[in-house]
């Protein structure tokens, strides 16, 4: 761990503010597991290995600005983001307006968050990366950016609204494919 800049209230979570510049966190899902044990870690970040995180944080628990917040993994997933997060200390609660500069991941990354793993179409798509702008909470969101993967580039403009298991949703906007080949 490897941080500068202040702390305040540290004992009472709810009062927590801090102006974090976090130059190097470097931990795992065990070593996380360990240290968060009222925490419920899916079990899919197992297989990411390592985590490194970086950037700058300001703010609350329920106010949070971040700035260039970095993650890297062992495995083919990571992100680099900026905005705010609201509502960390109830999931019910918390909504986000981020800058996506680079999202990225496989398929294969992502298996241990589903019961039965992901489709393996998604497997065709390669190294999928995203960069653009969410804005919402979990469940329903803005999402306006630029998809690439192996079989093309897809362009959104879209609001999506799921139920809360993620099993329907509802959509609306606007979707454009780009040298996308279909059916691979």
């Amino acid at each position: 761990l490897k941080v500068n800049g202040t702390v305040q209230n540290i004992l009472n979570i709810e009062q927590l503010k801090f102006n974090l510049n976090l130059e190097e966190l470097s931990t795992s899902y065990d070593k996380a597991n360990s240290i968060l044990r009222n925490v419920k870690l899916p079990e899919g970040l197992k297989s990411f290995g390592t985590f490194n995180l970086n950037g700058k944080m300001e703010g609350m628990l329920n106010d949070l600005k971040v700035d260039e917040l970095v993650l890297t993994t062992d495995a083919n997933s990571g992100f680099d983001v900026t905005g705010t997060v609201k509502g960390l200390l109830k999931l019910e609660d918390l909504t986000m307006d981020l800058v996506i500069k680079n999202l990225y991941t496989l398929a294969d990354d992502l298996d241990g968050f589903s019961p039965t793993g992901m489709p393996e179409i998604l497997d065709s798509l390669g190294r999928i990366n995203y960069q653009g702008e969410f804005k919402g909470t979990l469940t329903e969101f803005d999402l306006t950016g630029k998809l690439e993967t192996k079989l093309g580039v897809l362009e959104s403009d879209i609001f999506m609204d799921f139920d809360q298991n993620y099993s329907t949703a509802d959509y609306k906007g606007d979707i454009r494919l780009n040298t996308f080949q279909l059916g691979k």
